[in-house]
């Protein structure tokens, strides 16, 4: 019995052993056949690659014109309509007629001697942007469609780049043809994709702006829709923000005037130059009133569809812009009234002493950032209604004994039962050895995120 009892135990160990074995097997061949695959695949990628270099038409074959994603593209473009511009106002006609496409003058019967007649009128002022860019990219040559304002105009736009000669053309579209292009599937019509001879005017000034840059003019584009088209950047915030921040339009320009000295120390596009002074003590003087502002940090999340710039100026403001494609974006003007899961979750975490802290911290934020009504509705009850009564008194107070933009430094930290007594010192972001104001908060835990708060009064 013991004999057979050893036999079956051989039987089972010897079977294990072999379905280890088979199973090594199948993952190694599973393993052959994925590696073939994907062989197969890159084989396959390279003889599609080495027949559209022999034929760049079948690249763009069955192509639709896509909204351009980059930005170093989006002012490549800017730079070649510019020209065009440059040369419309300074009367260049024979640089102007070299930028126009061969099918463009054919077509039109444009001449040097007629240009100026045969093409759009371009105001003498008013600034270039473009409001939309679509592109199709082929071997060599990549094609786009514009669509911009100069000025309060609108215009239409189709512009060649040859990537081998850095050779550029344009020609004029109606709103009908620009709206048809942008929608067309691009069709093999041509033995091989175009090409642009290098002439004295036509060589692309290509962009190449590092990541910083580029958040910096994203950063500018706000400033300047806030304080000269305050429409425009309210259009431009994220449409859940705006609910939980803005009530309404005149909620927003109450902001951007409470704000307005920030955002003018920001907007570099507008600053005056010492050329522009009678003396250098004029000039010295305007700097110092201007208390000019920059960006002082920056960080970039590439998601899906979408990436996300965060820039924080010298007196830690946020301004994160959501970007879809080269500069359509939406911004959140602070990174505390939306409150995104990954938040809550790293909230939940903390200890309480450190939840005090974050609270503090998005208290402050709140003051430096003019949002009056958030922080006073995070006050106490009674202690609101006994020392200020009104939101407007509460306003008062906060100008009167804060600075406009506080820095924190947290002292100590005293428990009594479920209330925390913490104090803090507060310094002035924009001066660099500036008066302590010492405070001490006194904060209530509550449900989830929330919290309500005192402070002492001086």
């Amino acid at each position: 019995m013991k004999k057979l009892k050893n036999i079956i135990i051989a039987l089972i160990i010897l079977i294990l052993i072999m379905a280890i074995m088979l199973f090594v097997l199948l993952s190694k061949n599973d393993n052959t056949k994925e590696n073939k695959l994907e062989q197969e695949q890159v084989a396959s990628e390279l003889n599609s690659y080495e027949e559209g270099i022999a034929n760049p038409n079948l690249i763009i074959n069955g192509s639709s014109p896509k909204l351009t994603i980059s930005e170093n593209i989006y002012f490549t473009i800017n730079n070649c309509l510019q020209e065009y511009i440059d040369y419309y106002r300074n009367n260049k006609y024979d640089a102007l007629y070299a930028i126009l496409s061969k099918e463009f003058i054919e077509n039109e019967k444009i001449s040097v001697n007629n240009v100026q007649e045969k093409i759009t009128k371009i105001p003498a002022e008013g600034k270039l942007k473009i409001l939309e860019l679509y592109e199709i990219g082929g071997a060599l040559t990549s094609y786009y469609e514009v669509k911009a304002n100069i000025g309060e105009a609108e215009y239409y736009f189709h512009i060649d780049i040859d990537g081998e000669t850095k050779t550029f053309d344009i020609k004029e579209y109606s709103k009908s043809d620009y709206d048809i292009a942008i929608k067309r599937v691009v069709q093999t019509t041509e033995s091989q994709e175009k090409k642009i001879e290098l002439n004295e005017y036509n060589k692309v000034k290509y962009s190449t702006l590092s990541e910083e840059e580029i958040a910096n003019i994203y950063l500018q584009d706000y400033v300047q829709n806030a304080l000269y088209n305050t429409q425009k950047a309210y259009e431009t915030l994220n449409y859940e923000y705006k609910k939980a921040r803005f009530k309404t339009y005149e909620d927003f320009q109450n902001y951007v005037n409470e704000n307005k000295l920030t955002l003018q120390g920001l907007d570099s596009n507008n600053r005056k130059k010492y050329s522009d002074f009678n003396s250098y003590e004029e000039y010295e003087q305007y700097i110092k009133n201007l208390n000019i502002i920059e960006l002082d940090k920056y960080s970039i999340e590439n998601n899906v569809g979408y990436k996300i710039y965060t820039c924080v100026d010298d007196c830690e403001n946020y301004y994160i812009f959501k970007v879809y494609n080269a500069m359509n974006y939406e911004v959140t003007l602070d990174n505390y009234t939306i409150e995104t899961e990954s938040f809550k979750n790293q909230y939940t975490a903390l200890s309480n002493e450190e939840k005090v802290m974050v609270n503090i911290d998005k208290f402050i934020k709140m003051i430096n950032t003019k949002n009056y009504e958030t922080s006073y509705n995070k006050l106490d009850e009674t202690f609101r209604n006994n020392n200020f009564g009104s939101l407007e008194n509460y306003k008062k107070y906060i100008k009167e004994n804060f600075y406009e933009y506080n820095k924190i430094d947290f002292i100590k930290v005293t428990v009594q039962e479920n209330t925390y007594l913490y104090e803090v010192k507060l310094t002035d972001i924009t001066v660099a050895k500036s008066k302590e104001i010492t405070k001490t908060f006194v904060m209530q835990l509550k449900s989830g995120t929330d919290f309500v708060m005192s402070f002492n009064i001086n």
